[in-house]
């Protein structure tokens, strides 16, 4: 997306003297049950304009009283429509979210729908030859592949070989020893929805199938843009991934072969050892696992909204395993969580929008303020603010408003996340100087273009390498990212009066060698030949690329320990 043409000084001070509702914070307005009235709905949207927010993201939740509708009723239905309009009457942006709770998922999702993972079970055995019946211990649970190697449980084969399946039965032949026979199941996550509303509960769809994907909007999104009109949406919205464990679809092995060139069901136990040709399966696994999410549930859900003539935003971090590159697929990409000298999920977000050319970037704020939810002050909610305009956020949304019907007893209603933001809060009367204040910041850095005189490379390869259930880590790339990359190395940057962008494999594409002064490769093993030879032109276009406590082969970068970048970054650029 091209940036518009840049305001003259005159349109700078009459922009940041009176700034646009545009630029305005949105609130997650929880639904809870979902139970709602007209005329309450009527009262809190126009206590929030009255207040100079800018919109609501609609998100429907778990009941705390007797629901007055299910989920997806037509009475649901009708009410979103109700407000949607009563929204754009008020000069609101309103925003839908794709489903109820998190992650996305419901009653409509069957056993061939639901998300997966891989399941591993050892049995110690002598040399005997044994004949075992293949058998399904629970449903939706498949036998995948088995192994044998020499070895017991309390000393590991260090290989195995693959054993047959014949009629229904796995072949073990005569053996010398001691055995361990590796059987890799298929089976269901059983994550159910999260926190779901009324009529939305039932399993977590599987994000690398298209048909599972498809399936929700058809249920879900459909009838949302068919009771709300496109006109009255600014965009339809994906919480953040917690598909919990789900490394696995039933595709997967075709997949595999086709992208990595290779079969993957012989090779198959490698994830659960060590040794370099393992570290090679685990990075082409969860490569293909990226690569899936991208194009079967991001690309599906942005291809979709393009079709209702409406946006699709995402906060792409999380498992599935995201990329800073997979936001590529969406139109509006969100991050969450402050902390503006370490890699943030925030960071993940703006970093993508700079790389991808996206103009305006979100991100969710207050989640958890200053708990439990009525303790939080306008100070506190302004603090976290600057801590995301200081990681490249340029539009906010509170998390958030929790719709409270008139009858309820107190404070009324609140969700168990986050602050109690509306106007039951006592310190309400200030929050529209605190809005104008946060409109004014946010409106201002959306003119310009956003610099950065550093790129930190993210090692995905590395990561793909060293992540994964069946070592005991994690599917989330942006948390094994935190955890390898030292924080030290952010926060020199950001304390040398510096800033940042995030950079993978997949953006070099996109990006110039000449953009950034200085690129920093940090704690890798290895790099792709094309980022290899994407850095060899960052060196011949004047830029200066530091190794920092890596051991891949890059010739040229300076060898840079995390205690000596802050002096080599003065020495390389000026703050």
């Amino acid at each position: 997306m091209s940036s518009p043409e840049p305001l003259g000084i005159d349109e700078l001070r009459a922009g940041f003297a009176d700034p646009p509702p545009g630029a305005a914070p949105l609130m997650r307005w929880w639904w809870f049950g979902p139970s709602v009235s007209r005329p309450e709905l009527h009262r809190e949207l126009t206590a929030m304009a009255d207040a100079g927010l800018g919109g609501v993201e609609v998100a429907y939740v778990y009941p705390l009283a007797r629901a007055a509708t299910r989920f997806g009723s037509d009475a649901f239905l009708a009410d979103l429509g109700f407000a949607a309009n009563r929204a754009h009457e008020l000069g609101l942006r309103f925003d839908l979210t794709l489903g109820s709770g998190w992650s996305f998922g419901g009653p409509h999702i069957s056993t061939e729908l639901a998300a997966r993972q891989l399941h591993w079970v050892r049995r110690e055995i002598g040399p005997t030859p044994l004949e075992v019946p293949v058998v399904s211990a629970w449903p939706g649970e498949d036998l995948i592949a088995a192994y044998v190697g020499a070895g017991s449980l309390q000393e590991q084969p260090a290989s195995y070989e693959r054993l047959p399946i014949v009629d229904g039965r796995l072949m073990i032949g005569v053996g010398t020893g001691p055995r361990v026979v590796l059987l890799a199941y298929a089976s269901l996550t059983g994550q159910n929805v999260k926190r779901a509303a009324v009529g939305a509960e039932g399993p977590v769809l599987d994000h690398y199938s298209a048909a599972a994907t498809e399936a929700h909007l058809q249920v879900v999104g459909d009838p949302m843009l068919d009771a709300v009109p496109a006109e009255l949406v600014g965009s339809v919205f994906c919480d953040s991934l917690e598909v919990y464990g789900s490394d696995w679809t039933p595709s997967f092995p075709a997949e595999f072969a086709q992208r990595r060139g290779y079969d993957l069901l012989p090779v198959l136990y490698q994830l659960t050892v060590e040794g370099p040709g393992a570290a090679r399966l685990r990075a082409d696994y969860h490569r293909t696992l990226v690569e899936l999410y991208e194009e079967n549930y991001v690309a599906v859900c942005q291809r979709w909204a393009a079709r209702r003539g409406v946006p699709f935003r995402i906060q792409g971090y999380g498992t599935p395993p995201a990329t800073v590159s997979s936001y590529r697929f969406a139109d509006l990409f969100e991050g969450e969580g402050w902390g503006w000298t370490e890699i943030t999920q925030t960071r993940w977000a703006s970093s993508a929008a700079h790389l991808y050319g996206r103009p305006v970037v979100s991100s969710e704020v207050w989640t958890w303020v200053h708990s439990p939810s009525f303790r939080a002050t306008p100070l506190d909610l302004k603090g976290e603010a600057h801590d995301h305009l200081l990681n490249g956020i340029n539009e906010l949304v509170g998390h958030g408003w929790p719709y409270s019907p008139a009858e309820a007893p107190g404070l009324g209603w609140f969700f168990y996340a986050a602050g109690a933001l509306n106007d039951r809060n006592p310190w309400w009367p200030a929050m529209p100087e605190l809005t104008r204040y946060l409109s004014r910041l946010c409106w201002l850095l959306r003119q310009g273009e956003p610099v950065a005189d550093v790129a930190l490379y993210v090692p995905n390869d590395d990561l793909f390498a060293t992540m994964g259930r069946a070592q005991g880590g994690s599917l989330d790339t942006w948390r094994e990212a935190h955890r390898r990359i030292s924080s030290a190395i952010p926060a020199t940057i950001r304390t040398a009066g510096l800033d940042y962008d995030l950079i993978d494999d997949e953006a070099l594409a996109v990006t110039a060698a000449g953009r950034y002064r200085v690129v920093i490769v940090p704690t890798a093993t290895r790099v792709p030949k094309s980022t290899a030879a994407w850095i060899d032109r960052v060196r011949a276009s004047g830029g200066i690329v530091m190794a920092v406590d890596s051991t891949c082969d890059l010739p040229g970068a300076q060898e840079v320990t995390a205690d000596g970048l802050k002096d080599a970054l003065r020495s390389a650029v000026a703050p």
